[in-house]
């Protein structure tokens, strides 16, 4: 099978789940016998077969940030001139390789910045089109009032797909509530995780509760930080680590010297791959209390360095695993609780850890591959004769 795989983000250069995703879930493909063409902004084959089309690093660092309601923010003044040339750029090229005689079977798109050109790819070629939704505009908009451009998108995306892919089933119960979206159209397909790759040496006894991931409204990093208040008063010599960048960062730092804890967190900024996995090891325990998160791939990461996870109920990964503490976003008192007993008690930690373990055999990325392959296929025969 032919497949071209349309993405905002492959590595090298990616911020978040999505590039990761998207990087295991090609060497799977490739693995199977399947020949596989990413387009994206940058990328490289990392010495694979994998055909890597590069339109250049058109977005950079401007992605769409919600703020507080009613106001949006950009990284660069000019985002929507650079979400349509991305998706023009895309098509041209996508076009020249049918020109000179390339076939695809299916066309494969990330998230709603690559609908536009997986869209015009189908109109005009007839190929099948699948989109994976990895967030929804009311995840990033944390609830609050949905910009209209990311909006429309999606819901455009749910009408021209063949068929759509949920990360979750909670992912896929919002498709359907917020976008009125066809549920015999949604698959639900998983994350993966190659937990060997977490597998480092760890530095256990420090009292270190742990945040990773992008500083967004919608991550719920200030309730972490109010949290962290009130361990303090049970455990005094606890340190907190907020490690990411985002454009929340100059709020929250400024809303931990406001309670008092400047000097027991660590703001650690943008972190390479390599010191993801060295603060993982380092943590007693991670904490995700976001206030919608579609699956939540660093739990899984957690998870495999032998770190427990505490994540919010509106989260998908807790779909996966009874293993993995719960909380409500707002309940900070629980979030306190759960996590000092966890730093009192190492034995609650190593059940945790170990039970967790064993869910994470089943969700390797070449089941996620072999999923996703049937979806192509069952994408195919919708625009059979």
């Amino acid at each position: 099978m032919n497949i071209a795989i349309i993405t905002w983000e492959y590595p090298p250069y990616f911020s978040g789940g999505l590039g990761r995703h998207c990087y295991y879930l090609t060497s799977s493909l490739e693995k199977f016998g399947n020949r596989v063409t990413v387009f994206t902004q940058y990328g490289k084959s990392d010495g694979k077969k994998i055909k890597i089309i590069n339109v250049g690093k058109i977005f950079s660092d401007c992605y769409y940030t919600k703020c507080k309601e009613g106001e949006h923010s950009y990284s660069c003044s000019n985002f929507l001139e650079c979400f349509y040339h991305f998706n023009h750029r895309i098509f041209r090229l996508f076009s020249f390789l049918i020109k000179e005689g390339q076939h695809f079977d299916v066309v494969h798109c990330h998230d709603w910045l690559t609908f536009p050109a997986g869209i015009k790819i189908k109109e005009k070629y007839g190929i099948p089109l699948v989109i994976t939704f990895h967030s929804l505009e009311y995840d990033r908009c944390a609830e609050t009032v949905p910009w209209e451009v990311p909006l429309n998108t999606e819901l455009e995306g749910i009408k021209k797909a063949d068929i759509i892919i949920a990360n979750s089933g909670y992912t896929k119960e919002r498709l359907i509530s917020k976008y009125n979206a066809p549920p015999e159209k949604i698959r639900v397909i998983y994350n993966g995780i190659n937990a060997k790759e977490f597998k480092v040496a760890r530095e256990d006894g420090r009292k270190i509760v742990l945040y990773l991931g992008r500083l967004t409204l919608h991550k719920g990093v200030d309730y972490f930080l109010e949290a962290a208040g009130k361990i303090l008063n049970f455990m005094p010599n606890a340190r907190f680590i907020v490690a990411g960048s985002g454009e929340q960062l100059p709020n929250l730092i400024e809303k931990a010297i406001e309670l008092g804890i400047a000097d027991k967190v660590i703001f650690t900024g943008w972190i390479s791959d390599e010191e993801v996995k060295k603060l993982y090891a380092l943590a007693d325990v991670y904490v995700l209390p976001s206030i919608s998160e579609p699956f939540g791939i660093t739990i899984l990461e957690a998870l495999a360095s032998g770190t427990p996870a505490i994540v919010s109920k509106n989260s998908g990964v807790r779909e996966i695993s009874n293993h993995i503490l719960t909380v409500d976003f707002w309940d900070v008192d629980e979030m306190v609780n759960k996590v000092v007993g966890i730093l009192k008690y190492p034995a609650i930690k190593k059940e945790i850890v170990r039970n967790a373990y064993r869910d994470l055999e089943k969700l390797s990325w070449d089941r996620v591959a072999g999923e996703t392959i049937k979806v192509y296929m069952e994408a195919i025969l919708c625009n059979g004769p």
